[in-house]
């Protein structure tokens, strides 16, 4: 079926005219051109989709290149600061004198550690752990300047400037005082004829000016001509031309140290503090070095050592001095007191008793009521009495005497009246006090320690230790009477240690007098490996002092006191009897003391030999001895 039509077509607002036929089943006719497009429509636009998830990150980026630098600016013109002084800073305390630049040769000594020229090289070493080596050979004293501030020659004037080229005269200890303090000065070898110098006062004939404190000490020490420390090349004579001891009978007179000046050079400004090194002092009388006043005037002196000394060939006894202490060294009142390396030799009086000279006299402090911290080390005496100190004077604390020889053996006659090795040193006013020790120093003949005079008033009311010492009866020598004997005061328990010492009686066939040990039942905290001899002696004391009981055997000893469990009794010879003096008490490999002791004397210690020679000790008296 078909229809014609015709008519306008409106497409978008725009009208075409048609015409045609209109068939229902008949084909589609081509597509007509298509009209122009239409304007936009203006429809609103559409709500936000929801928001997608979160992508990955993204890799970081390549840092970028630096810029380049800007140009340099325009130089700035600032005003000038004004200048402000700061105000002037404290001055410091004054630095240390170091006491070594490079440490010198020992004095008159070995150089290196093969020894001095007749020092013995010790027995061959045995395999034990413990054995020893023998010992070493020392090498001098360290800590001592090479150089010097000042110097004083046999021919120097006080005059000059003091310098090597043109020293002092020894009178400059008294008349440079000021200039010396706490300085260093050179004692130039030669032998200094100080005879004249001697008095009737009883003070220094040269009085030593201390340093202004005890880190900067004036130091007096002997050098040779090019000005470098060499011990013992420097003599102090008091005898001199003057043909007298001392300078003549009646002189009093000390030949150095320091204390108030009476009657002599003037008592020192600086109070202690200082060190005389290395000086030969010979030819005196009754006394050649003085620490502090004999009547206690200006009190305790301090920071005082007296190191390589040599205090040799002396009498006393036409000085006499009878009822007086008499010695070459004598310590009337101090505080920090140092003898080392000393040596005494060929001293003597005839005109005093057995309590009043020896080596050294320690007293209590004459008028200051105490005195404290004396060490006494590696010194030896021969032909000496030992050193003694004095109970009855005031209060004496805190005393270690170590390292030393004594040969007692010339002892107990007429000039050397006293044969005690270390004697005293107790006083029942010491309570509270520091407390002593007494340890691997050897004994030859005589008595070794003996601190109880059967007073009340020597007793010990500080704690005393006693250790590691040798003792040889020396087949009777000077009439032995004890190894030890310590009494404590009423009042006091278990204040005293006593182990690893050695006692041999070498021949000798009679008694002690005290015996190998004497002390209160209950006055040992601890006591044990010691070695004694066979001579069944010893004494023991009750709680006030009194004696109660002598001549026990070891037993019967063990039992009263309830110690020495493991001490023993021996006759068979322990020594090496290699070398002199100290060396030849070297224990012999194998021997009851060889490794018989307990280091602290307690069964846990470890093994040691019993007596001086411990097997790690190395030098046991002055190195002097063997110069």
């Amino acid at each position: 079926m078909t229809t014609n039509v015709s008519g306008t077509l409106t497409i978008n607002g725009i009208s075409v005219p048609f015409s045609g036929t209109l068939s229902q089943d008949a084909p589609a006719g081509p597509t007509g051109p298509g009209g122009p497009t239409g304007p936009a429509g203006s429809g609103a636009t559409g709500a936000a989709g929801p928001t997608g998830p979160t992508g990955d990150q993204g890799q970081q980026g390549v840092p970028g290149n630096p810029g380049s630098m800007g140009p340099t600016g325009p130089k700035g013109v600032g005003t000038p600061g004004a200048s402000i002084t700061g105000p002037t800073g404290p001055q410091g305390p004054a630095g240390p004198t170091g006491p070594s630049s490079g440490g010198p040769t020992g004095p008159t000594a070995p150089t290196g550690p093969t020894g001095g020229p007749t020092a013995p090289t010790g027995p061959t070493s045995p395999t034990g752990p413990t054995a020893p080596t023998g010992p070493t050979a020392p090498t001098g004293p360290t800590g001592t300047p090479s150089s010097f501030d000042f110097f004083i020659s046999t021919s120097g004037s006080d005059s000059n400037p003091g310098t090597l080229a043109s020293p002092w005269a020894i009178t400059a200890i008294n008349t440079h005082q000021s200039l010396y303090a706490g300085k260093r000065v050179g004692l130039i070898g030669g032998t200094y004829d100080v005879s004249k110098l001697m008095g009737a006062f009883h003070s220094p004939a040269l009085q030593i000016n201390g340093g202004p404190n005890a880190a900067t000490p004036t130091y007096i020490g002997s050098c040779n001509a090019s000005g470098q420390y060499q011990g013992g090349a420097a003599t102090l004579d008091a005898k001199g031309a003057s043909g007298f001891y001392g300078g003549g009978n009646a002189n009093n007179s000390t030949v150095i140290g320091a204390a108030t000046g009476e009657g002599g050079p003037g008592t020192p400004a600086n109070w202690g503090n200082w060190i005389l090194d290395g000086v030969q002092i010979t030819g005196f009388s009754a006394w050649a070095l003085q620490v502090g006043s004999y009547d206690g005037t200006g009190g305790q002196m301090s920071n005082t050592t007296v190191k390589n000394c040599a205090f040799i060939n002396s009498s006393g006894t036409a000085h006499g001095g009878v009822g007086a202490h008499t010695g070459p060294v004598e310590l009337y009142s101090y505080t920090n007191c140092l003898i080392s390396n000393c040596l005494f030799s060929n001293n003597v009086n005839a005109s005093v008793d057995a309590t009043h000279f020896a080596g050294i006299t320690a007293w209590g402090g004459i008028g200051t009521g105490a005195s404290s911290g004396l060490t006494i080390e590696y010194c030896t005496m021969l032909n000496t009495c030992g050193i003694y100190g004095i109970y009855d004077t005031g209060v004496i604390s805190g005393t270690t005497i170590r390292y030393c020889y004594f040969d007692m053996s010339t002892t107990g006659t007429s000039s050397l009246p006293n044969s005690t090795a270390m004697q005293g040193f107790g006083n029942t006013g010491a309570s509270g006090r520091a407390g002593s020790s007494f340890h691997h120093n050897i004994c030859k003949g005589g008595q070794m320690l003996d601190g109880y005079f059967g007073t009340a008033q020597d007793q010990y009311a500080t704690p005393a230790a006693y250790y590691n010492n040798t003792w040889d009866l020396a087949g009777g020598a000077a009439s032995p009477g004890t190894g030890m004997r310590m009494v404590e005061a009423p009042g006091h328990t278990g204040i005293f240690t006593c182990y690893n010492n050695l006692c041999y009686d070498s021949g000798f066939t009679g008694s002690p007098e005290y015996g190998y040990n004497s002390c209160n039942t209950d006055g040992f905290a601890l006591c044990d490996y010691n070695i004694y001899g066979m001579r069944n002696r010893f004494t023991t004391y009750d709680m006030n002092g009194s004696q109660t009981a002598t001549a026990q055997t070891l037993a019967t000893w063990k039992t009263a006191t309830g110690k020495d469990a493991n001490s023993i009794a021996n006759s068979v010879n322990p020594f090496t009897n290699n070398g002199a003096n100290a060396l030849q008490y070297q224990v012999k490999t194998g021997s009851p003391a060889f490794n018989a002791g307990r280091i602290g004397g307690v069964p846990t210690g470890a093994p040691c030999n019993a007596g001086a020679w411990d097997g790690t000790v190395t030098q046991i008296g002055s190195s002097l001895a063997t110069a």
